[in-house]
């Protein structure tokens, strides 16, 4: 791969993990400067503890992603180590499809009560995200796994 390749996904990734720390900050300050209606508490609360533990797996999972392109860029991909990173960003996918999972039941009562169907995709959106890094991480593996045998 071209090293401006490498370069240009790295400047991606950093410019995506400020993007996700900037909505992070923007979502505390204005949930704590106006608080969730109390009506609404036992509904969006769960969310938004879903939405904030997956923003620590997204930043661990950009950690490992930024470690393998590294790799990439030094030409072991083919090694036990970038196995071992995306392994890390495989189960990082995991815990974050199923957290959003677990958070599905609220997305559907948020839908239900403020009659908006719309709301039930927002929510699936992250679980079938997760589930597709999760797939793609594993069919990675064994590609390198592969390569390693044949090499």
């Amino acid at each position: 791969m071209k090293k401006y390749t490498i370069i240009l996904f790295k400047i991606v990734l950093l410019l995506i993990t400020i993007a996700v720390f900037s909505l992070s900050v923007i979502g505390i300050i204005s949930l704590i400067q106006d608080p969730i209606n109390p009506i609404y508490g036992y509904i969006l609360y769960p969310i938004v503890i879903a939405i904030y533990l997956s923003t620590v797996l997204i930043y661990m999972a950009f950690y490992q992603t930024n470690k393998f392109l590294s790799l990439i860029e030094k030409q072991w991909i083919f090694s036990n180590t970038s196995i071992r990173f995306l392994e890390k960003i495989k189960w990082y996918g995991l815990i974050f499809g199923i957290l959003y999972l677990i958070a599905l039941p609220f997305f559907y009562l948020l839908a239900n009560a403020d009659d908006a169907p719309g709301v039930i995709f927002v929510g699936m959106i992250p679980l079938v995200g997760g589930v597709i890094v999760f797939l793609f991480a594993e069919i990675m593996i064994k590609i390198i796994d592969e390569g390693i045998e044949l090499k």
